[in-house]
């Protein structure tokens, strides 16, 4: 499989996480930019082109793509004769520059450089083609510089000056 070296921007690769947009949709994540011009072309000729984000708003670091993965996989059931397929879990293997795992415990920040080993999963279902990953490799890692990776931690944090109204 091929890999991507780059610059990491939101990167959700311990734990499957969900948008606003697809509640019900969570998936492994992370977006690799700026892309050069040598990566748009390999990316092109692994058949990804389309998912390769030239402009966006609220994306300063375009032209990037975004890799996902979803929690869980079809495989061929081996104790099946029928070739039934079952459902998997799925997580993708994260490690450090001397390739030891990275526990989920440490959270991979913006501007880490990472290696993505990558490939172009494509749907007959539906016609489509998805950029996946399987594993990441962390070159240089910038810590997460949230104050704390849970948000509610932080409104507990800040004591009785928080209030909800119903």
């Amino acid at each position: 499989m091929p890999t991507l070296t780059g610059t990491a921007h939101w990167a959700k690769v311990h734990e499957a996480a969900n948008s606003p947009k697809y509640p019900d949709n969570y998936q492994y994540s992370i977006d690799i930019g700026p892309l050069s011009v040598d990566d748009i072309a390999e990316l092109t000729a692994q058949g990804l082109a389309d998912k390769i984000l030239h402009d966006h708003a609220k994306k300063e670091y375009t032209p990037c793509i975004t890799f996902r993965h979803p929690p869980t996989v079809w495989e061929s059931n081996p104790d099946d004769p029928d070739g039934d397929r079952i459902e998997v879990p799925f997580e993708p293997r994260v490690v450090d520059a001397d390739m030891n795992v990275i526990p989920k415990s440490t959270l991979i920040g913006n501007g880490s450089t990472v290696n993505v080993v990558y490939f172009a999963s494509h749907s007959k279902k539906y016609g489509t083609t998805s950029a996946r990953f399987n594993a990441v490799q962390v070159v240089d890692l910038v810590r997460y510089a949230g104050s704390t990776p849970d948000p509610m931690a932080e409104l507990a944090a800040i004591g009785n000056e928080a209030s909800f109204s119903a």
